[in-house]
């Protein structure tokens, strides 16, 4: 993308904001749209963790095995709630602005064309690597 085209694209999207009367929209919105990318992940997460339980299931005591569910899916949590944070940053301001504009602005802006991309990456992104690093764990110990 040139300097121009940039330029020619923030104006359309600047211009389009100073004609309408927009909502500034409210963190539980913006929220919604963040988790329902990242929904995807904490579901593969707890896949992982039920198959961990499952595949190394020891015989015993079962108060025994409940607790070691318990503990294997608190360090999940906090594991998700970092990858979660770092997310959220990242994509935060630009689901803000996403939420803002019309659709026919998000439809003809190749700016938010590119946000729109990077949001979609970071979420794939996610689910790869928390997949790779779920199976990576799920199979060291077999």
């Amino acid at each position: 993308m040139k300097r121009s085209e940039l330029e020619k694209d923030a104006g359309f999207i600047l211009t389009s904001m100073e004609n309408r009367d927009y909502e500034i929209p409210t963190n539980k919105k913006v929220m919604a749209v963040i988790f329902g990318r990242l929904k995807y992940v904490y579901l593969q997460q707890l896949i992982f963790v039920i198959l961990a339980f499952i595949v190394y299931k020891e015989s015993g005591d079962l108060d025994y095995q409940f607790k070691k569910l318990i503990y294997l899916s608190l360090i999940s949590c906090v594991t998700m709630l970092f990858f979660s944070l770092v997310f959220i940053g990242a994509t935060y301001s630009n689901v803000c602005i996403f939420l803002i504009l019309g659709d026919d602005v998000k439809r003809e802006s190749i700016l938010l064309q590119i946000v729109k991309n990077k949001i979609e990456f970071y979420a794939r992104l996610l689910f790869i690597v928390n997949f790779l690093v779920g199976c990576i764990l799920l199979l060291a110990r077999l």
